[in-house]
């Protein structure tokens, strides 16, 4: 699997560089049972930004690969419904994919499973594909198993202390009481004393910009990218 994992960093480096002579060498000499969901989503994505003498049925079967390989891939189902509703003006399969990423992503939170359906209730002419309190959701979904202790995760979870945790950069954290966002970053827990994960907002930053995202907080990134689906995908994927 690190062997994977290495060709799609070096794929992403260039791909993120659009350095497309380059990323397509590394394709030609790749074999086809390292090719990835990953890969795939992320040629398509450098295919559209750049010019190409690829078709766009050809750019559309990439999507279908990369969900052909995993069909949990909430990214590919987004970023096809996208595609289909931007570049083919094809709504049907747009609604489609979107609502697979949608269903997916909330899976894979845990919003059925911890009992909260009645707040994932959205109006799709007016926040499709996600519900407008969906970073609300985020929020109020914490995996007991992912925190250190019970004090930190009963704190998270009833907010009744200043304490923070950003789960797209996997980050602890202590609320400036500025009227602003700005946290202090924790390296122990506060309770028990363990030492906490290093954040990994720097790394998301640069690993979208690697990606082609200029300005990551403002563009329209990934979903994944969204939660802590990207970084626990990473974790799994470099086993």
């Amino acid at each position: 699997m690190k062997k994977n994992a290495s060709l799609f960093e070096k794929y992403r480096i260039c791909a993120g560089s659009y350095n497309f002579e380059e990323s397509e060498k590394i394709l030609a000499s790749c074999p086809q049972e390292y090719i990835t969901p990953e890969i795939c989503l992320n040629r398509a994505i450098l295919l559209l930004l750049i010019d190409n003498e690829y078709s766009f049925e050809y750019i559309e079967q990439l999507y279908l690969k990369a969900i052909e390989l995993n069909p949990n891939y909430a990214d590919a189902h987004y970023e096809l419904g996208k595609f289909y509703d931007v570049v083919m003006d094809d709504s049907q399969k747009s609604i489609k994919y979107l609502t697979i990423a949608r269903q997916i992503l909330l899976q894979q939170l845990g919003a059925v499973e911890e009992g909260i359906q009645d707040c994932i209730d959205y109006n799709p002419d007016k926040d499709f594909p996600f519900p407008s309190n969906f970073d609300a959701i985020q929020k109020r979904i914490f995996e007991k198993t992912d925190f250190c202790c019970d004090s930190m995760y009963s704190h998270l979870l009833g907010g009744d202390v200043a304490i923070s945790y950003i789960k797209k950069y996997r980050e602890y954290g202590i609320k400036v009481l500025d009227g602003g966002t700005s946290v202090q970053v924790l390296h122990y827990c506060p309770w028990c004393g363990s030492k906490l994960p290093e954040s990994l907002r720097d790394e998301w930053f640069n690993t979208l910009r690697d990606m082609g995202y200029e300005n990551p907080l403002d563009d329209d990134v990934p979903i994944s990218y969204c939660s802590d689906l990207w970084w626990k995908d990473k974790q799994q994927y470099d086993k």
